[in-house]
C-alpha cells in the first residue's frame, strides 16, 4: 500500500507532484481496497474522491480521456456490485496514475508503483482464473523489477527488502497455478511496501 501514492512516504519530499494527481492515485487505490472487502461503502466514498480529483486534474491539463473512461467503468462496475470489474477499473485508475506522475520525476519511482499494479493484476487475474493474464502481468513484475532494482539496491539499508521481494518474485514466477498465486501476489504486495520504506 502506497503512503501518498506518487509522493514518498516522508511527507514533502515530492513537491513537484500534482497535488490532485496523487490524490486520485490514493482514492483509486483506496477504492481497489475497498471493493477487495466487499466495503461498498467505502469504495462509493472513494469514487467521490476520485471524481473530485480528476475535475481538478482537467481543470490543470493533467487528465487525458482514458481516466474519464476507466473512472465510467469504475463508476458502473460499483453500481453493480460487480467485484472482480470493479477491482479491475480501479487498479487501472492507479496505473494510469503512475504513468501521469512519471512526468514529474517522483521521489518514489514509477516502478514501484507499477509493481503495486502488477501484484493487484496477479490478484484479480487468480480470482478470475485466468492463467494466461496471470502469466503475463507476473513477467511484468519481474520485467518492472528488473529496471528498479539497481535504483532500491542504491538506498542505504536495502538488502533485507530487496532481498525479500526478490524472493516474492522467484516465487510467483516459480508457482503460476491459479490456486496458489493470489497469496502469493499478497505477499509480494506487502514486499512492496517494505520497498517504499526506502524512498
Amino acid at each position: 500500500m502506497t503512503v501518498g501514492f506518487l509522493m514518498a512516504t516522508v511527507a514533502g519530499r515530492a513537491a513537484d507532484v500534482p497535488a490532485p494527481l496523487n490524490d486520485f492515485g490514493e482514492a483509486a487505490e483506496s477504492a481497489y481496497d475497498h471493493v477487495a472487502a466487499k466495503d461498498w461503502k467505502g469504495a462509493a466514498s472513494d469514487l467521490k474522491d476520485t471524481k473530485a480529483a480528476l475535475e481538478k486534474m482537467s481543470k490543470a491539463k493533467l487528465a487525458t480521456a482514458g481516466f474519464a473512461a476507466e473512472l465510467a467503468k469504475l463508476s458502473t462496475a460499483l453500481d453493480a456490485k460487480s467485484r472482480l470489474a470493479a477491482m479491475s477499473a480501479a487498479n487501472e485508475l492507479t496505473r494510469l496514475a503512475a504513468e501521469a506522475g512519471r512526468t514529474f520525476a517522483p521521489k518514489l519511482p514509477t516502478e514501484i508503483l507499477l509493481l503495486d499494479y502488477e501484484g493487484r493484476e496477479v490478484v484479480i487475474q487468480a480470482e478470475q482464473g485466468d492463467p494466461v493474464r496471470i502469466r503475463t502481468a507476473i513477467a511484468s513484475i519481474r520485467a518492472s523489477w528488473d529496471k528498479v532494482r539497481p535504483v532500491a539496491e542504491a538506498k542505504r539499508g536495502s538488502a533485507k527488502p530487496v532481498a525479500a521481494f526478490s524472493a516474492a518474485v522467484a516465487a510467483l514466477e516459480h508457482n503460476t497455478e491459479v490456486g496458489k498465486v493470489a497469496g502469493l501476489a499478497k505477499t509480494l504486495l506487502d514486499r512492496v511496501d517494505d520497498l517504499e520504506e526506502l524512498f
